[in-house]
């Protein structure tokens, strides 16, 4: 009584034909369900395809921060209240720390995801320092 696509689309809207069979003849008529099925046109076509293609991946979200001489990337936008450490290493370097938009520099931004959001500990302040400290060197070099 239907045709293999509207049978689909209405397991799609989670209808039962069954029930609609039972229905009077006039009002399935009404519907267009005694009238032969249409060929499926080529929009039918890509939608039922899209059902089956993965999803494409999506880039991680970078985002840049400007203290001093450094230039900081993270993969979330910084707190309100910045992180601790942050506020005072810009107090002990006498800089603000600003969002930029796109680095303007060649030189390689440094990654602070691991020290954001906790409080740390001395082995995180030597590892995040040894950081600054490469960046700061090469900066020297160039």
């Amino acid at each position: 009584m239907y045709s293999q696509i509207q049978q689909a689309c209405l397991t799609q809207l989670g209808i039962s034909h069954f029930a609609l069979a039972l229905r009077s003849p006039s009002s399935v008529s009404d519907w267009g369900a005694t009238e032969p099925s249409p060929e499926p046109s080529p929009v039918n076509i890509a939608l039922q395809g899209d059902e089956t293609k993965e999803q494409p991946l999506t880039e991680p979200n970078v985002y840049y921060v400007r203290l001093g001489p450094w230039l900081l990337q993270t993969s979330s936008r910084l707190p309100v209240v910045e992180p601790q450490w942050l506020s005072d290493l810009a107090a002990f370097i006498g800089a603000k720390v600003t969002e930029v938009s796109q680095p303007s520099e060649e030189r390689q931004p440094i990654n602070i995801d691991h020290f954001i959001g906790r409080t740390l500990t001395s082995t995180d302040k030597k590892q995040l320092w040894q950081l600054l400290s490469q960046q700061t060197m090469a900066a020297g070099r160039d």
